[in-house]
């Protein structure tokens, strides 16, 4: 462990001691107990030092510490000895808390669905405890609150990175960040509106007309197809660039998640959102100029996904001179009725 701890050694040992699972009978359970209190120790001393700290917990991670902590609340279960469970789960709560500061923790703790097995089965289990109650809280918050940091954290970075493509008129870049931002709903909501108010400028929309362009958009679509201001631009962006391909790389457009995607949003936003329901039916009515794309459609259900949003919402006449309900447009008459 390198030079960042002058007891490198004793808590290199101590580590080997919690990951030995040959073992849990009481004794080895107090042994893994003292083990654990050298590490909980360290830990919390290595905070004065940042990167000295993050090298202890990565290598920590590394080893396996966050696995050998969920599996000994499993092994605990089959011991007698109230007092030793008590240490060892108070122990192992404790340094969950403590890794979970850390950055270099979340992935592996994401993975593992930490937080959800700490509120839905350790919480319920030794709810009698009111001490291991009270560390298991804080340790769920103080895992949940690194997350959400880090979260706000890269949101402004990459909102940062926005602004200098924004100014450059740079689609390709947004696109690029989308990709980099794929877990973040509100940098999604950003990227797309940028390559909406770009799509006219600096060659843009030629750009996001080319195959693997279109394909990268898409991908992000159907990632956050629940997202409906994410979905409702990118529809659009797609429905602008759909009627000005080729018949060509129309028909690729609509074999290669086009048109599943916008059948797919009929079904999902159809009680929810009219105005998305209508922007995916003309983005139908684009793909349906080629009649290849009229076979892909009835394929993936588009005729049952079209007659639901129109029940859903009939066209009629609102308050005043408004006008309510789905319009179906030309093209997508025609296919209905080849479907």
């Amino acid at each position: 462990m390198g030079g960042f701890s002058s007891k490198a050694a004793i808590v290199d040992k101590a580590m080997m001691a919690v990951l030995n699972r040959t073992s849990v009978t009481e004794r080895a359970l107090k042994n893994r107990a003292e083990s654990m209190q050298i590490i909980r120790e360290e830990l919390d001393s290595q905070r004065v030092s940042l990167t000295d700290v993050n090298e202890f917990v990565s290598r920590l991670i590394d080893l396996g510490l966050v696995e050998a902590l969920m599996q000994s609340f499993q092994d605990l279960r089959s011991l007698k000895d109230g007092d030793t469970v008590i240490d060892n789960v108070v122990l192992n709560v404790q340094t969950l808390a403590l890794l979970g500061k850390f950055i270099e923790s979340q992935e592996k703790m994401d993975s593992l669905d930490i937080i959800t097995t700490l509120k839905e089965k350790v919480i319920t289990r030794y709810s009698f405890d009111e001490g291991i109650t009270r560390d298991l809280k804080n340790a769920i918050e103080t895992i949940s609150g690194t997350k959400e940091a880090e979260t706000d954290k890269l949101a402004m970075l990459y909102s940062k990175q926005l602004s200098e493509f924004r100014a450059n008129a740079d689609a390709l870049g947004v696109l690029q960040t989308m990709h980099q931002a794929s877990n973040l709903p509100e940098v999604q909501k950003l990227c797309v509106k940028e390559l909406y108010r770009m799509l006219d400028k600096n060659g843009n929309r030629k750009k996001l007309s080319q195959f693997d362009s279109l394909q990268k958009l898409l991908g992000m679509l159907v990632l956050h197809e629940g997202n409906a201001l994410v979905c409702y631009t990118g529809l659009v962006i797609l429905t602008e660039i759909a009627s000005n391909l080729s018949d060509g790389d129309l028909g690729d457009l609509g074999k290669n998640k086009g048109c599943s995607f916008a059948v797919k949003q009929l079904y999902m936003h159809q009680e929810s959102n009219v105005d998305l329901c209508q922007q995916a039916l003309w983005l139908i009515n684009a793909l349906c100029r080629v009649d290849a794309n009229v076979r892909v459609l009835h394929g993936v259900g588009g005729l049952a996904g079209i007659n639901a949003a129109l029940q859903r919402n009939p066209r009629k006449k609102g308050d005043g001179d408004d006008i309510k309900g789905l319009v179906l447009p030309q093209k997508v008459i025609k296919a209905v009725k080849r479907m």
